[in-house]
């Protein structure tokens, strides 16, 4: 059982040596985020909007805000690496989350579901509507990955 004890040790402190080697080796910015990742960041968003709008289509709504922040987070964040993250997060904060760029993401946004359902003329027909829009938005980024 001691034996086992200082084998399992031993284990361990080896991971943890390459695991510091391996971290040794990163960038000081941070992992570069390329195309490819941006890409897969896109399609876990369109996955996760899907199925949250699924379990609740107002969801869908909140969406319209979300994507465009997520959309400018990942251009000023992730695509700037000369920068710090935290100088580039801060930026990006203080750029898109103020409250006038927020009310310009709603106004668009409620442009949108007003040009895409009929809410302005018969409200109760939006969450069929929004629940149908999922489906054609899901059906179209499956086609496109």
């Amino acid at each position: 059982m001691k034996r086992k004890k200082e084998e399992l040790q031993n284990e361990i402190e080896t991971l943890n040596d390459e695991i510091e080697k391996c971290q040794d080796e990163l960038p000081d910015s941070g992992a570069p985020v390329n195309a490819r990742n941006d890409r897969q960041l896109q399609a876990m968003l369109n996955t996760y909007i899907t199925e949250r709008s699924g379990a609740n289509w107002k969801f869908w709504i909140f969406s319209l805000i979300v994507r465009p922040l997520f959309d400018s987070y990942l251009n000023a964040v992730c695509d700037n690496p000369s920068t710090g993250f935290d100088t580039a997060v801060t930026e990006w904060i203080e750029e898109h989350c103020r409250l006038r760029a927020l009310r310009t993401l709603v106004l668009s946004a409620l442009r949108k579901v007003s040009k895409r359902t009929s809410v302005l003329t018969d409200p109760t027909k939006l969450p069929d509507q929004v629940n149908d829009i999922v489906k054609q938005e899901s059906t179209a980024s499956n086609e496109n990955t």
